[in-house]
């Protein structure tokens, strides 16, 4: 299976790009992909929002298109220090523990 080309925002950090990269979406199983990308969804609501246009780069990615549009409306400018290293550890604490990604 070979990657697809997603727009990423430029501001997504280094080490959430790293995360999607690591995460075996090809062999994730059909009920747990929906489940991963809901929770992503859900996760990424609960932050700041972009209100118009971002800038973007072509990444390549196995992640679904819905993970990525999830992550790039994040504003991440607008999140303090605390509350993106809160968001880290829960991000990278889930992908340990429920997907056995080691990071």
């Amino acid at each position: 299976m070979n990657t697809t080309p997603e727009l990423l925002a430029t501001d997504v950090p280094i080490w959430l790009k790293n995360i999607i990269n690591k995460i075996p979406w090809t062999t994730m199983g059909m009920l747990m992909k929906p489940i991963v990308v809901t929770l992503v969804q859900r996760e990424c609501k609960a932050l700041p929002q972009k209100k118009g246009d971002y800038r973007a780069y072509n990444f390549e990615t196995y992640a679904p298109p819905e993970v990525i549009r999830a992550i790039n409306l994040v504003d991440y400018t607008q999140m303090s220090n605390d509350v993106q290293l809160k968001f880290q550890t829960r991000i990278e604490t889930s992908v340990q523990e429920y997907l056995g990604v080691k990071l």
